[in-house]
Protein backbone atom coordinates (compact mmCIF):
# COMPACT_ATOMS: atom_id res chain seq x y z
CA UNK A 1 0.00 0.00 0.00
CA UNK A 2 1.53 3.25 -0.90
CA UNK A 3 2.13 5.35 2.12
CA UNK A 4 0.53 8.69 1.29
CA UNK A 5 -2.84 6.53 0.69
CA UNK A 6 -2.40 5.15 3.80
CA UNK A 7 -1.50 8.51 5.54
CA UNK A 8 -4.84 9.82 3.95
CA UNK A 9 -7.10 6.99 5.30
CA UNK A 10 -5.74 7.59 8.82
CA UNK A 11 -6.67 11.17 8.32
CA UNK A 12 -9.87 10.84 6.57
CA UNK A 13 -10.95 8.16 9.04
CA UNK A 14 -9.65 9.93 12.18
CA UNK A 15 -7.96 6.79 13.50
CA UNK A 16 -5.22 6.74 15.89
CA UNK A 17 -1.96 5.51 14.27
CA UNK A 18 -0.83 4.12 18.03
CA UNK A 19 -4.53 2.16 18.37
CA UNK A 20 -4.27 1.07 15.07
CA UNK A 21 -0.73 -0.64 15.68
CA UNK A 22 -1.69 -1.99 19.30
CA UNK A 23 -5.07 -3.26 17.95
CA UNK A 24 -3.05 -4.98 14.87
CA UNK A 25 -0.71 -6.94 17.13
CA UNK A 26 -3.46 -7.86 19.56
CA UNK A 27 -4.91 -9.47 16.24
CA UNK A 28 -2.33 -11.07 14.87
CA UNK A 29 -1.39 -12.23 18.30
CA UNK A 30 -4.89 -13.72 18.86
CA UNK A 31 -5.88 -14.87 15.16
CA UNK A 32 -2.08 -15.55 13.26
CA UNK A 33 0.15 -15.95 16.42
CA UNK A 34 2.66 -18.38 14.96
CA UNK A 35 2.89 -16.34 11.28
CA UNK A 36 3.08 -12.98 13.92
CA UNK A 37 5.77 -15.24 15.24
CA UNK A 38 7.70 -16.05 12.29
CA UNK A 39 7.13 -12.90 11.23
CA UNK A 40 8.61 -11.00 14.57
CA UNK A 41 12.59 -10.74 13.52
CA UNK A 42 11.89 -9.08 10.11
CA UNK A 43 9.51 -6.71 12.36
CA UNK A 44 11.70 -5.86 14.27
CA UNK A 45 14.90 -5.00 11.98
CA UNK A 46 12.12 -2.87 9.90
CA UNK A 47 11.68 -0.49 13.25
CA UNK A 48 15.38 -0.50 14.31
CA UNK A 49 17.61 -0.93 10.89
CA UNK A 50 18.21 1.78 8.53
CA UNK A 51 20.57 1.89 5.86
CA UNK A 52 21.50 5.45 6.05
CA UNK A 53 24.65 6.77 7.48
CA UNK A 54 23.17 7.95 10.77
CA UNK A 55 22.26 5.17 13.27
CA UNK A 56 19.17 6.65 14.07
CA UNK A 57 15.46 4.69 14.72
CA UNK A 58 13.31 5.56 11.93
CA UNK A 59 10.83 5.81 15.02
CA UNK A 60 12.26 7.89 17.29
CA UNK A 61 14.32 11.01 17.42
CA UNK A 62 17.47 8.91 19.03
CA UNK A 63 20.57 9.43 17.17
CA UNK A 64 23.92 7.69 18.75
CA UNK A 65 26.26 9.74 16.40
CA UNK A 66 24.50 13.26 18.25
CA UNK A 67 26.68 14.47 20.91
CA UNK A 68 23.68 16.06 22.63
CA UNK A 69 21.95 12.63 22.69
CA UNK A 70 21.08 11.89 26.41
CA UNK A 71 22.86 8.76 27.67
CA UNK A 72 19.31 7.20 28.33
CA UNK A 73 18.19 7.18 24.96
CA UNK A 74 21.68 5.95 24.15
CA UNK A 75 21.11 2.87 26.92
CA UNK A 76 17.46 2.79 25.35
CA UNK A 77 18.67 2.22 21.44
CA UNK A 78 21.07 0.30 22.85
CA UNK A 79 19.74 -2.38 25.24
CA UNK A 80 16.68 -2.70 21.83
CA UNK A 81 19.24 -3.21 19.61
CA UNK A 82 20.68 -5.79 22.04
CA UNK A 83 17.35 -7.69 22.49
CA UNK A 84 17.25 -8.17 18.32
CA UNK A 85 17.69 -11.16 16.98
CA UNK A 86 19.39 -9.04 13.57
CA UNK A 87 20.59 -11.30 10.72
CA UNK A 88 23.81 -11.11 8.80
CA UNK A 89 21.84 -9.36 6.12
CA UNK A 90 19.89 -6.53 8.42
CA UNK A 91 23.79 -6.18 9.87
CA UNK A 92 25.62 -5.44 6.70
CA UNK A 93 23.27 -3.26 4.99
CA UNK A 94 22.68 -1.40 8.21
CA UNK A 95 26.33 -0.98 8.50
CA UNK A 96 25.19 -0.51 12.50
CA UNK A 97 28.39 -2.61 13.92
CA UNK A 98 30.20 0.72 12.76
CA UNK A 99 28.37 2.98 14.08
CA UNK A 100 27.87 1.28 17.70
CA UNK A 101 31.66 0.75 17.68
CA UNK A 102 32.26 4.09 17.87
CA UNK A 103 30.66 4.14 21.23
CA UNK A 104 33.12 2.02 22.83
CA UNK A 105 34.95 5.64 24.24
CA UNK A 106 31.58 6.81 25.65
CA UNK A 107 32.19 8.36 29.08
CA UNK A 108 28.86 6.38 30.40
CA UNK A 109 29.68 2.78 32.08
CA UNK A 110 26.26 1.27 30.52
CA UNK A 111 27.02 2.89 27.47
CA UNK A 112 30.29 1.25 27.14
CA UNK A 113 29.04 -2.19 28.46
CA UNK A 114 25.97 -2.34 26.14
CA UNK A 115 28.50 -1.73 22.94
CA UNK A 116 30.62 -4.64 24.48
CA UNK A 117 27.94 -6.92 24.62
CA UNK A 118 26.17 -5.73 21.29
CA UNK A 119 29.91 -6.61 19.37
CA UNK A 120 30.25 -9.52 21.54
CA UNK A 121 27.28 -11.07 20.07
CA UNK A 122 27.44 -9.68 16.19
CA UNK A 123 31.12 -11.21 15.89
CA UNK A 124 28.61 -14.20 16.63
CA UNK A 125 26.54 -14.14 14.26
CA UNK A 126 29.26 -13.07 11.65
CA UNK A 127 31.70 -15.92 12.60
CA UNK A 128 28.34 -18.47 12.40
Amino acid sequence: MDLDAFRMILSNLRVNVWELIETAITVASLDYGHQLKDRRNRIMERLYTTTSSDLQCQNCDVDLQRPNSSEESQVELLQSLADMDITFKALKEADIGRHVNRLRKNPSNDVRRLVKQLVRKWKDLVDE
